[in-house]
């Protein structure tokens, strides 16, 4: 079963999933895909941190990582530290038709709550 994981550096995960659960050092995570539309990316950090994605959206996400970036370098945080936003507020970040249909893609696949 083990072999199924790999460690690899939390740097090399999309933005979404290493800041929910550290980004920083090791983390355990699936060598690949088994089921993109039933299994989640998960990443394990040694201190106890965890981060995920569903396989469908990750691809999406992946085009949507540098306006997330650029979106947290300039969103307000709640008290607690964390980024406080909605789907909405990324939108000024999306420069690339890519963006865009990525952007829509996953505000469809979650349901009007995020529209």
């Amino acid at each position: 079963m083990l072999q199924r994981y790999q460690i690899v550096s939390s740097k090399v995960l999309p933005s979404f999933i290493a800041e929910s659960g550290g980004g920083q050092g090791w983390s355990v995570t699936l060598k690949e895909v088994i089921d993109a539309d039933n299994d989640a990316l998960f990443e394990l950090t040694r201190d106890g941190g965890v981060g995920s994605a569903s396989y469908r959206d990750v691809a999406a996400m992946k085009v949507l990582d540098p306006a997330m970036q650029a979106f947290a370098a300039n969103a307000p945080t709640n008290a607690e530290g964390h980024l406080a936003f909605t789907p909405q507020q990324l939108l000024p970040y999306l420069k690339t038709p890519e963006e865009k249909a990525a952007y829509e893609k996953l505000t469809r696949s979650r349901g009007p709550d995020l529209k």
